[in-house]
């Protein structure tokens, strides 16, 4: 399920204030995925600088889902093994399940997502 919303159809200031003006965000987007054990929330954010999400943003979050929500769950996985700490094993596992679920990510942005999850185990 992916749902957009915009800072100002938020109703809830004591929610808006700290969530979303502090920060100087004005749209989110989320992604829900229901799994038999769990859910999975990934959110995007656009700061104040940008629109909200265009229906072509929208679009492409839906079609890049499965992707996202495997290299996510895969992050988890990871965080419970060895191979976590290891940057080359991460960037490879990452290029294989993009390119398992149709998505092939370049080298530069599977060492990117790499990086990412290295610095958030």
């Amino acid at each position: 399920m992916l749902r957009a919303t915009r800072i100002e159809d938020i109703e809830d200031r004591a929610y808006r204030q700290p969530l979303f003006m502090q920060p100087r965000l004005s749209a989110k987007t989320a992604l829900m995925v229901r799994a038999t054990d769990h859910v999975l929330y990934v959110n995007l954010y656009h700061g104040i600088d940008r629109l909200p999400f265009t229906s072509e943003e929208l679009e492409t979050t839906r079609r890049s889902s499965d992707v996202l929500v495997a290299m996510i769950e895969q992050h988890f996985a990871l965080t419970n093994d060895e191979d976590a700490s290891d940057l080359n094993a991460v960037q490879r596992l990452i290029a294989e399940v993009a390119r398992e679920r149709g998505a092939p990510l370049s080298i530069r942005e599977s060492d990117t997502c790499a990086r990412i999850v290295a610095d958030a185990v």
